[in-house]
C-alpha cells in the first residue's frame, strides 16, 4: 500500500492479546464439534489477531485518514489535513506506580520512569493546534517527522532534547 504517493503509519499492532482472544474463540468452536462453526471461527480470528490501525497520509492531496486495518482492507475516512507549520518530535515521560507487599514487613511503593516520543502535526488554527500522530521510539519518531518534513517540505522541530534544535 505504501508508494511515493501515501504513507502509513502504524499505531498499533496485532498483539498477544488479540491472539489470545483468536485462540479462545477457536477453542470454544472446536467444543461444539462444529465444523461450519470452527471455520467460521478460524476465519474471524484471522482478522482479530490481525487487526491494527493508523494514519494513512496522502502527500499529493494533502489528505489523512485515520484507518482500522482489517483482512488487509483500510477502513476509514479520508479527510483533508489543515496547513502544518511543523512536524515536532515530543518526549513523553511516563511513570508508573505499584504497590508491592514484602515478606510482611509492609507495602513498599515501586515507582518506573519510562520516555516514549511522540510526533506530533503542528496546525495554524483556532480549534486544531496539533494532531499527535504516533508514539515510539527516539530514533523511529525523528525518522517519521523527516519523512514528513520531507514530503510536506515543512520544517521539523525536536523538542525531545533540552536544546529544541530545529533539524529540518
Amino acid at each position: 500500500m505504501e508508494n511515493d504517493n501515501y504513507y502509513i503509519i502504524t499505531v498499533s499492532e496485532p498483539n498477544i492479546t488479540s491472539f489470545s482472544f483468536a485462540f479462545i474463540i477457536v477453542m470454544t468452536s472446536i467444543i461444539f464439534l462444529n465444523f461450519f462453526v470452527f471455520l467460521f471461527a478460524i476465519i474471524l480470528s484471522i482478522g482479530i489477531a490481525f487487526i491494527s490501525s493508523g494514519f494513512l497520509i496522502d502527500f499529493n492531496n494533502k489528505k489523512l485518514k485515520k484507518f482500522t486495518n482489517i483482512y488487509g482492507f483500510y477502513l476509514g475516512k479520508w479527510e483533508d489535513l489543515p496547513e502544518i507549520k511543523y512536524v515536532s518530535v515530543v518526549r513523553v515521560k511516563q511513570s508508573r506506580y505499584s504497590n508491592q507487599v514484602q515478606d510482611g514487613t509492609g507495602i513498599n511503593q515501586v515507582s518506573s520512569n519510562n520516555s516514549s516520543y511522540r510526533v506530533n502535526l503542528i496546525f495554524d488554527e483556532k480549534d486544531r493546534k496539533y494532531m499527535t500522530l504516533i508514539s515510539t521510539s527516539r530514533e523511529k519518531a525523528l525518522n517519521e517527522a523527516m519523512r514528513i518534513g520531507d514530503a510536506f517540505d515543512i520544517k521539523v522541530l525536536d523538542f525531545s532534547t533540552p536544546d529544541r534544535n530545529w533539524i529540518r
